[in-house]
């Protein structure tokens, strides 16, 4: 999914929690039911369908680069732990080697990775 659907995909989960949230109330409501179970429909519809995408591609440059992506992710959240650990016993070491950014990341190459 692109950034803007990967949003809007979002926005539905987040409509469709606050809807369970007040299951009671909606349900009681017919045009509201209505809805939910259509909203709830369209968002396995597109679940399915990403999942498919992500499924289809195929071949050693795109495995690579889900691979780095999922790196990427697990990595950010970690070193921002590790940069605010460094801030506070004062260590410019571990605060200068820790300070990621995401675009930072996934523009590097090969072995600068490692590094």
């Amino acid at each position: 999914m692109t950034n803007a659907e990967e949003n809007k995909y979002s926005m539905y989960k987040a409509t469709e929690a606050v809807l369970e949230k007040y299951l009671a109330t909606v349900e009681q409501l017919p045009a509201f039911a209505e809805s939910r179970s259509s909203l709830t429909g369209k968002i396995a519809e597109i679940a399915q369908t990403d999942n498919a995408y992500r499924n289809d591609f195929t071949g050693k440059a795109s495995s690579k680069d889900n691979a780095k992506n999922s790196l990427v992710e697990k990595l950010v959240p970690s070193a921002d732990l590790l940069y605010v650990y460094g801030k506070r016993i004062n260590s410019e070491e571990i605060k200068s080697k820790s300070h990621l950014k995401f675009s930072k990341l996934k523009s590097m190459r090969g072995n600068r990775c490692a590094a």
